[in-house]
């Protein structure tokens, strides 16, 4: 897996309560104005994963096996920053 949201002020959890809608996993798809991202719970830890291709998008899914996995849509605009230029 590769990118993830590592906000340097909100949380995961207040980034996706500002930022993001919620959606089902069959929903998760790229498309030009918004970015799937995935809030996977590691029990110790919490990661935000940017789907940014589908190849990203069926990892996360296929690892939701093992974790508790929640899909987002984000606005691509609030990604930027945590994407390579």
């Amino acid at each position: 897996m590769g990118y993830y949201v590592n906000h340097p002020e909100l949380d995961h959890r207040e980034f996706l309560a500002r930022h993001a809608i919620e959606i089902s996993p069959a929903n998760a798809c790229v498309d030009d104005a918004y970015l799937p991202c995935a809030l996977a719970d590691n029990g110790a830890f919490t990661a935000l994963v940017i789907g940014y291709s589908q190849e990203e998008i069926d990892c996360v899914k296929a690892a939701a096996s093992r974790r508790l996995v929640t899909w987002y849509l984000v606005p691509r605009e609030q990604l930027i920053p945590f994407l390579p230029h």
